[in-house]
C-alpha cells in the first residue's frame, strides 16, 4: 500500500495517509516509542504533488539497509529543523504531532518537535488496527476524495505556498483515534480561525483570524466549485474586519487586483498566490503559539478522558 503508484491510482493517497495514523514507532535499542497523532502525506512525483520532497535533497527515500523493504522511518534535517518522517519509494509522511509512550512528556505539535531518537535504521512500526481496516476500504474506493465526511479543512496539509496549484488542496492529513476531534489537531492556515482558546471576542479580532478566513474560503471554493473563485465583495469584507498592519495591507493588495471584474480565479493565479504566501508567512508565529496554548492542552485532556474510561 505505502509504495503504490499515486499517478496510476489517485485514490491510494488517502489510504497511505490513513494507514499510518495512530501507528507507534519504536526504537528498541534506545527504548524510545511515540504514538503518531497526526501526519501529512506527500507524493514524490512533481506531476502529482507540487509539495513533493525535492529529489536533490538528502531525503527520506529508504536505503537498501532499512529494516522494512522500501519503508523507512527517519529524521530529516531541514532548514526549518529536524522532522520525523516515514519515507517510501513513492511518498513520504511528515509527522506533525506525537506523544511519547516511554516517558511522561507533553504532547508535541509541529513538524520539528519530536524528542525521541529515531536515527537508527532499525525502527519498528506498529500499525493501528482500526486505521488499517479504514485504509483498506479507502484503497478499494476509487471515488473517494477525502478521509472523513467531517472537518474537511482539517484534512488539508499545513502548507505555506503554491496556493494556486490544485494538489495543494489534497485532503490527505490524517489523525489517530486520539486526535480525531479538530481541537486535538495541529492548526493550519485553513483552520486557525476556528480555534477559540477560551476567548470568543478578542481572539476573533486578530489579523491572523481574518487571514485564516480567506484561506478557509479559498479552500471551500477549490473543494466544491467547478471554477473556484474569490469575489471582490468577500475580500473587501475581510479588509473591513482587519486592523491596520501587514495582513490588512496584503488584503488590500488582493482587492486591488480585481480591477474591472467582480471575481478572480484561484487556481493558476500566480498573483493571488504571491499574496496568499505572504499571509501564510505572517500567520506562522500565531499558529505556533496557538498549537502550544490550544492544541496541546486539548490533547492532554482527551488522553486523560480516554484513560479514565
Amino acid at each position: 500500500m505505502l509504495n503504490s503508484d499515486w499517478e496510476r491510482m489517485p485514490n491510494i493517497k488517502y489510504a497511505c495517509a490513513q494507514v499510518l495514523a495512530g501507528s507507534i514507532l519504536v526504537n528498541e535499542k534506545a527504548g524510545h516509542a511515540v504514538l503518531v497523532n497526526t501526519l501529512e502525506a506527500y507524493c514524490r512525483l512533481r506531476s502529482v504533488d507540487v509539495h513533493r520532497e525535492l529529489s536533490n535533497q538528502h531525503g527520506s527515500i529508504p536505503p537498501p539497509t532499512s529494516y522494512y523493504e522500501n519503508v523507512w522511518p527517519c529524521v530529516l534535517t531541514t532548514s526549518d529543523g529536524e522532522k520525523l518522517t516515514i519515507g517510501t519509494q513513492t511518498m513520504n509522511a511528515l509527522i506533525t504531532s506525537t506523544i511519547r509512550l516511554d516517558i511522561r512528556e507533553e504532547p508535541k505539535v509541529g513538524p520539528t518537535t519530536c524528542t525521541a531518537d529515531f536515527r537508527s535504521k532499525i525502527i519498528r512500526i506498529y500499525i493501528d488496527h482500526g486505521s488499517w481496516e479504514k485504509a483498506v476500504k479507502l484503497s478499494k474506493d476509487t471515488t473517494t476524495r477525502q478521509l472523513e465526511q467531517f472537518n474537511l479543512t482539517s484534512q488539508l496539509r499545513q502548507i505555506r505556498s503554491q496556493f494556486h496549484q490544485p494538489s495543494s488542496y489534497y485532503l490527505i492529513r490524517a489523525s489517530s483515534f486520539l486526535a480525531t476531534p479538530f481541537s486535538c489537531q495541529p492548526l493550519s492556515v485553513f483552520t486557525y480561525e476556528n480555534h477559540e482558546n477560551g476567548n470568543k471576542t478578542d481572539s476573533y479580532e486578530k489579523a491572523s483570524m481574518v487571514a485564516s478566513r480567506l484561506f478557509k474560503l479559498t479552500a471551500h471554493q477549490v473543494l466544491s466549485a467547478p471554477k473556484p473563485s474569490l469575489s471582490k465583495t468577500q475580500v473587501n469584507q475581510l479588509v473591513s474586519q482587519c486592523a491596520t498592519g501587514k495582513v490588512r495591507d496584503t488584503l488590500v493588495n488582493i482587492a486591488s487586483s480585481f480591477t474591472d471584474t467582480d471575481d478572480i480565479l484561484i487556481l493558476h493565479n500566480r498573483e493571488l498566490n504571491n499574496s496568499l504566501t505572504q499571509l501564510a508567512s505572517f500567520m506562522s508565529s500565531d499558529i505556533a503559539k496557538a498549537n502550544k496554548s490550544y492544541a496541546i492542552p486539548n490533547i492532554q485532556k482527551r488522553l486523560k478522558t480516554l484513560l479514565e474510561e
